[in-house]
């Protein structure tokens, strides 16, 4: 399930299933920083959605520290950090916790 809301660096951001009129052409996924909100195209696979909002979840990240080639790095690391998780899965449940 895509959640609603999603915590990035201390802001809240609504999570937007809509419409392909929605997002602007060629567009399935668009992170809006100054309203808050992430929108993903609805009629996606669930997989794929979840990429999406990870790759915009990831521009969020790095809003305000003016990396070089944005796109370049969200785009690696949208493939790197799911196929990590995959390889480290006892790694990955520590990660959040408290000690």
């Amino acid at each position: 399930m895509i959640p609603r809301t999603l915590k990035i660096r201390g802001r809240t951001f609504k999570v937007k299933q809509v419409n392909a009129r929605d997002l602007s052409e060629d567009t399935i996924g668009l992170i809006d920083i100054d309203h808050l909100t992430i929108s993903v195209y609805k009629r996606l696979p669930h997989t794929r959605k979840v990429e999406i909002v990870l790759h915009e979840a990831l521009h969020g990240m790095l809003d305000g520290y003016h990396a070089k080639s944005e796109e370049a790095i969200v785009s690696v690391l949208c493939e790197a950090i799911p196929e990590f998780a995959r390889a480290n899965p006892g790694f990955m449940s520590l990660i959040g916790k408290q000690s």
